[in-house]
């Protein structure tokens, strides 16, 4: 459910860049108050769970941020992007049910134990501090492309290359009934799927190759071949530029 929420913003950014004449600075504001939580509210959250508990504490935390979504309302009435921002910084309606399922699961006490190491302890690691970067550069370039995939397509004019191509029109017509029916958005929006559902893919052929091949040297290959399909998206244009920055999703995840 958290990855289904992450992912559906990247085609509500186009509609909020249309509606609120947002440049492509404003529009990435979405992914940021989301993911700036977790920079926010990790520290404070781990107190919370260490004092009341993990059941007590992610049921209160998801469902103030189930509250948060009520901020959509008035957002979208007085079209007011900043509440907005606000109402998808604590979160979606969707992961109230998140809170009603693990009421329901039995979890582990806490246990009242004293920590042998601490943070200073382990932020002298050079390897934690090199893999903190990493993770931070990641997921930044993750989200940005799969943000960006929309606005990217349509500035190309894919959606009209997609219609007068059969082979395309047939896959598109797995998503939709009537092509003829949809805007320009909706047709190039649904090739995020291939985006995305390249990243699950790849998530689970990375954890294998890993289990069989050198961690340091599958990480390797698949960042070269990330840099390879960007570069190719970038001096290529039409079908072979939306293949190529798709096909990044399926290696990225692997990163």
């Amino acid at each position: 459910m958290w990855g289904l929420i992450t992912v559906l913003v990247d085609s509500l950014i186009p509609r909020l860049k249309e509606i609120f004449e947002l440049s492509y600075f404003e529009a990435g504001l979405v992914q940021f108050a989301f993911f700036i939580a977790y920079g926010l509210i990790s520290i404070p959250a781990g107190y919370l769970l260490h004092r009341i508990g993990y059941k007590k504490g992610i049921i209160m935390g998801l469902g103030i941020m189930g509250l948060g979504c009520l901020l959509f309302i008035p957002a979208a009435s007085y079209r007011f992007f900043p509440l907005f921002l606000t109402g998808y910084f604590i979160l979606a309606s969707a992961l109230i049910i998140l809170a009603l399922f693990v009421a329901s699961v039995k979890l582990p006490q806490l246990l009242n134990t004293e920590a042998k190491t601490n943070y200073r302890s382990a932020l002298k690691d050079n390897k934690l501090k090199l893999g903190a970067i990493g993770v931070f550069l990641y997921v930044g370039a993750e989200v940005a492309i799969g943000s960006y995939l929309i606005n990217y397509f349509l500035d190309m004019d894919l959606a009209q290359v997609i219609r007068g191509n059969e082979t395309m029109s047939w896959l598109l017509s797995y998503f939709h009934s009537n092509i003829d029916a949809i805007d320009d958005k909706a047709i190039v929006a649904s090739f995020l799927i291939f985006y995305w559902g390249g990243a699950m893919v790849g998530r689970f052929v990375g954890s294998y190759l890993t289990s069989i091949y050198r961690p340091n040297a599958v990480l390797s290959l698949f960042s070269l071949l990330a840099i390879l399909f960007v570069s190719i998206s970038m001096f290529t244009t039409g079908l072979v530029s939306m293949w190529a920055i798709l096909a990044v999703g399926l290696g990225i995840e692997d990163l």
